[in-house]
């Protein structure tokens, strides 16, 4: 008979099977995103698949039904918006024979600037600038030309994410069926549980953020438009596409709006474009104010309540690590890792109730009929 593993052995084993997973991630790395994204896209249509599946629909069937519907939304989107949508991406490049010209009133009218007792040149700054800017733009122009180049590219991409999230919906429970099962007995209570916590954490952000950029999306495009801003269709989109990037969408959000609201001016307010510009960046800032101190709390919940600078800090660390993908989970995946610190900090501390310990005591309180548990 085979001798057993002492514990020193199976603990090596384990470490070195743990190196050895990060080093393939780590090589991997270029290919985690579209994993994600699938993963992430079945875990979002996994309940609408466990809706239709619990009528008597089997899985897979109930899986083509969602996507299918998921291509048809899209495609019907795409018809109803994307005349639209272009027109407003034609009108969105701004004319740089037009700036350079507004400029060029600008300083003769205001040849030197008086800041602070000093005398600014403006003709001078002009000049410095002048090269960047063009370049800068001459940059997104040959960004956009390269973007149709890339729509092949990006297509297959999408094709596989696809793929992956209809088989890993389709799975779901076989998938978690088998990681139960890898769990020793001891631990399986503490792992369901844990596992529907952060399961809570994941749901709450995903609605939340869904509902939070609709809503953004809606109020920055009927504001703009009321306002007198052109393009406003497509203000409204990137504000709602930047409300996932925690602090800093917002802000990046407001530049082309204000840009355009400098170089273009209003369509229905008789005032400058200089005022109608600082209007339509107070516009921004009152409705990013309003977001984040009434709407964002509302509805994202508490699941994912993390200090905005620690929220900062690991969008940072996530941008670094993979992009924007990194900064859109940063704060599901710090929420996350709360969760599991706490209860790794109870194990090694020995303190506090296990997760099992606090779900069978919460049941005694709500079966108690005055409702203290006494």
């Amino acid at each position: 008979m085979a001798s057993q593993w002492s514990d020193a052995t199976k603990r090596w084993v384990a470490l070195s099977l743990l190196l050895v997973m990060l080093l393939l991630l780590y090589w991997a790395r270029a290919a985690l995103s579209p994993i994600l994204i699938a993963l992430l896209l079945a875990y979002i249509l996994n309940p609408f698949v466990n809706f239709i599946a619990r009528a008597g629909v089997p899985r897979t069937l109930a899986a083509a039904v969602v996507y299918l519907g998921l291509l048809g939304l899209g495609s019907l989107g795409s018809i109803l918006l994307g005349r639209s949508l272009v027109e407003q991406i034609l009108f969105f490049n701004l004319d740089l024979d037009s700036v350079s010209q507004t400029a060029q009133r600008l300083i003769a009218e205001y040849r030197e600037l008086d800041v602070f007792g000093f005398q600014v040149d403006l003709a001078l700054v002009y000049e410095q600038i002048r090269g960047p800017v063009e370049k800068l733009f001459t940059a997104l122009a040959s960004y956009v030309m390269n973007f149709a180049g890339s729509f092949a590219f990006s297509l297959m991409w999408l094709i596989i994410i696809l793929v992956v999230s209809f088989y890993a919906v389709k799975d779901t429970k076989k998938i978690t069926s088998y990681i139960e099962r890898l769990v020793p007995p001891a631990y399986r209570e503490d792992f369901l549980l844990l596992a529907k916590q952060v399961d809570e954490v994941w749901h709450s952000f995903f609605r939340g953020q869904l509902l939070l950029c609709l809503v953004v999306a809606i109020w920055v495009g009927v504001v703009m438009w009321a306002l007198g801003v052109r393009n406003s269709v497509l203000l409204g989109i990137i504000a709602g596409l930047l409300e996932t990037l925690p602090s800093i969408g917002p802000t990046i959000a407001a530049v082309p709006a204000v840009l355009i609201a400098y170089f273009q001016g209003s369509a229905v307010l008789p005032i400058s474009n200089f005022w109608f510009a600082l209007l339509i960046a107070a516009t921004y800032a009152i409705i990013q104010q309003l977001e984040n101190n009434y709407v964002a709390p509302r509805i994202i919940g508490g699941s994912v309540h993390l200090h905005p600078l620690v929220v900062i800090c690991g969008a940072i660390i996530g941008a670094r690590l993979m992009g924007l993908m990194g900064i859109f989970l940063a704060a599901p995946t710090l929420a996350t890792l709360r969760v599991l610190g706490r209860y790794i900090g109870q194990k090694l501390l020995e303190v506090g109730p296990s997760p099992a310990q606090v779900a069978a005591r919460s049941q005694e309180v709500e079966a108690t009929p005055d409702g203290d548990g006494e």
